[in-house]
């Protein structure tokens, strides 16, 4: 029995990417499928961009425990968020229920965890990279959450359409030791 007086102090308080690292099932559910998930999460991304006939292709290459999900859609916005002052693009995967998917106005359906998806892929990945075409491609790059290349003009190192979303990341195996469920992607799409 703890033995430690409890008092205003004993209180924690945990902000991202702490909060969903320390608690990772409270945003992706059984442990045994967080890989799974993180994909999905990413996944349903580009596919509410094709159900909202934006995007026409989707792309997803798998190397290994790196994910790369392709869109040919408009593209995350990158001007600055009124609210954190951080590109928009920032403010999506650093931000717990920050989102384009609370309402109807930007799609009419939408899958996953809206707002938390995203920022909890990022903040379980030991790599996470964002690019956006918009007036030509910007991309910023995260580690386990952290801002580590804020969004800067850059040339897409794939072959792909000059329009849409990129997003690769790889899974931190010291937080997600399941494995991405394939054949489950595969059904999916």
């Amino acid at each position: 029995m703890a033995k430690k007086e409890y008092n205003a102090d004993s209180i924690k308080v945990l902000k991202f990417p702490a909060d969903i690292r320390k608690r990772t099932s409270m945003y992706l559910g059984e442990e045994d499928q967080w890989a799974t998930r993180c994909l999905v999460e990413i996944l349903d991304n580009a596919l509410d961009e094709a159900r909202a006939k934006y995007a026409k292709t989707i792309r997803l290459i798998v190397d290994g425990n790196r994910f790369t999900v392709f869109d040919d859609g408009r593209g995350i916005p990158t001007e600055k968020h009124k609210a954190t002052g951080n590109p928009a693009i920032q403010t999506v995967f650093d931000t717990i229920h920050a989102g384009g998917k609370f309402d109807t106005s930007n799609y009419d359906v939408s899958a996953g965890t809206n707002g938390t998806g995203a920022s909890a892929v990022n903040a379980v990945s030991s790599f996470f990279r964002a690019y956006s075409f918009r007036n030509g491609w910007k991309s910023l790059q995260f580690a386990k959450g952290i801002l580590k290349k804020k969004l800067h003009s850059e040339k897409l190192p794939y072959k792909w359409k000059q329009k849409g979303s990129v997003v690769e990341f790889e899974l931190d195996k010291s937080i997600v030791k399941s494995e991405v469920d394939l054949k489950y992607i595969v059904k999916m799409l």
